[in-house]
């Protein structure tokens, strides 16, 4: 699907540790407090990234999208 694509385009596009949390946190649905340690962060700089990437990557689509029609 071309949207699950571009999706992918732009979570690959993000710094390294926001895809990195994406990734943990979506796609292998670790807790907030497993990631914190993992990337050695606190669990609310772990949720401000995420939350933050979502935001980057919704914004992109919406761009993508309103720009097409």
């Amino acid at each position: 699907d071309e949207g699950i694509k571009l999706v992918r385009e732009l979570v690959a596009g993000l710094p390294e540790r926001d895809r990195m949390i994406m990734h943990l946190r979506e796609v292998e649905h670790e807790s907030f407090e497993t990631i914190a340690i993992q990337l050695e962060m606190s669990e609310s700089a772990v949720r401000v990234a995420l939350s933050r990437a979502r935001k980057n990557v919704v914004q992109q689509l919406r761009a993508t999208y309103e720009y097409g029609l």
